[in-house]
């Protein structure tokens, strides 16, 4: 019964996903599917209430806590504020663009490998999350189409 239920709602969003604009354009975007951009577009809406990507960042708590002062800059853990559960699904995505990043050859999987060679794949990971929601902010607020710079390796 659980299980008919759960196939039941998944349809739904992915039936919603397919017919709206801007879930559409959030899934062209690599590592977004269907349950993904339905929850980036309700949370961020039309994204006008943020200033830019990094703020949009900010209020999922993907950026690194900041303890400065004077000349001193020390960056912590992410700040963890916010939406949990878009966090929770945007990480599994970036874990997703690190599993497979050595696949394409683009510069920014290629600094990806890099950050997995210096921080781990964990943190890699949170990177890659912190992306995808300024680049979520920008298909959604600006209206346009991500363009996909990534090419198969030989």
């Amino acid at each position: 019964m659980l299980d008919k239920s759960v196939a039941t709602y998944e349809k739904r969003i992915a039936t919603f996903s397919q017919n709206h604009p801007v879930c559409k354009r959030l899934e062209s975007t690599n590592g977004f599917g269907s349950l993904t951009a339905t929850a980036i577009y309700t949370y961020l809406g039309n994204g006008r209430q943020f200033k830019n990507g990094r703020c949009a960042a900010a209020s999922l708590g993907l950026v690194p806590r900041q303890h400065s002062s004077g000349n001193k800059q020390v960056l912590g853990r992410i700040t963890k504020t916010g939406n949990g559960y878009l966090r929770y699904l945007l990480v599994n995505a970036g874990r997703s663009l690190v599993k497979y990043c050595d696949r394409y050859d683009d510069p920014y999987q290629s600094r990806l490998q890099q950050l997995v060679a210096r921080k781990g794949k964990n943190k890699a990971a949170v990177a890659a999350a912190n992306k995808l929601a300024r680049i979520a902010w920008a298909v959604v607020a600006k209206s346009v189409e991500y363009k996909d710079t990534r090419h198969k390796k030989v």
